[in-house]
């Protein structure tokens, strides 16, 4: 399954009166978000928000727990989508995955600006390919350093037996 990354979760609903970002990441600490970003149109507030939680797994953590909370709530997505049509009150929330990135509208617009489309797998393998190429980038870096070392060690040896040679004649 794949989800906008960095984590990000959707915020709809609520009172229509703007907040700002800071109280709303406040209202939210207990998922601990990285930034709420409020979306305004050209009327004002729209009621909704992007929850930012960053790009580590700790951060998909906090993301499901923010959905969890909601779900559990009947707050969730299904329950946005059933009351979608009327004026509700409550605060809904979720994860946000392609199907919100592809919606019409402020929050559509600000995912596929800021987020990308990825599974936890394809984020496991590139982060493993990344792995890989920085232990190849330093086994490659510790090969010259160790051929650095031998040379160092070959001109000491040889600048020790020239001492030797030379305190020999002196004695």
């Amino acid at each position: 399954e794949q989800f906008v990354w960095p984590w990000m979760g959707v915020r709809r609903g609520g009172r229509q009166i703007g907040e700002s970002g800071n109280r709303l990441k406040e209202r939210l600490a207990a998922f601990c978000p990285h930034k709420v970003v409020p979306l305004w149109s050209h009327r004002g507030h729209t009621g909704n928000a992007i929850v930012e939680f960053g790009k580590d797994y700790a951060s998909l953590g906090h993301a499901f727990s923010f959905e969890n909370h909601f779900e559990a709530q009947g707050h969730g997505k299904r329950g946005w989508e059933a009351s979608r049509y009327r004026a509700a009150p409550e605060m809904f929330g979720w994860v946000a995955r392609p199907d919100d990135r592809r919606t019409p509208g402020l929050v559509g617009e600000y995912l596929q600006r800021n987020g990308d489309l990825k599974s936890v797998a394809e984020l496991e393998s590139e982060g493993t390919r990344k792995t890989d190429k920085l232990v190849a980038n330093l086994a490659s870096q510790i090969e010259v350093k160790a051929k650095h070392v031998q040379e160092l060690e070959s001109k000491y040896s040889e600048r020790t037996t020239s001492m030797d040679n030379v305190m020999e004649e002196k004695e």
